[in-house]
């Protein structure tokens, strides 16, 4: 475990990180990846498992924000394209009272990334 973070009165955010010789990158790298507990429902989810095509990690902190009243969490991860042939950098805001996930942008990488299909998640 990394990091507890409230993310509104009723979740926390719980950053764990593993290292592992399996990853993209140097021989032995960490990886990161959230999970939320919700106190009200009194149950722990990995957000990113929430989206079928997304990877369960992420790149940097989990950033809370309240919009309209409502806690919301936003992540960097990647979303799988093509087949899970490559994959994406993208944003996703996950909706902590819906315990919905969405990936709202995906931002290309400039080198060496193909050009497929666009869709919606």
């Amino acid at each position: 475990m990394r990091e507890l973070q409230w993310a509104g009165p009723d979740h926390v955010l719980i950053t764990i990180s593993q290292t592992s010789e399996y990853l993209f990158g140097p021989p032995s790298s960490e990886s990161f990846a959230v999970q939320v507990y919700d106190l009200k429902r009194r149950e722990t989810y990995a957000p990113m498992m929430l989206v079928e095509d997304a990877w369960n990690l992420i790149f940097g902190d989990p950033e809370v924000r309240t919009i309209d009243g409502k806690p919301y969490v936003f992540l960097e991860s990647v979303a799988k394209e093509a087949g899970d042939y490559y994959s994406v950098p993208t944003l996703f805001r996950l909706d902590l009272q819906k315990k919905a996930l969405l990936g709202l942008e995906t931002i290309k990488r400039k080198q060496n990334v193909s050009q497929g299909p666009q869709r919606e998640m």
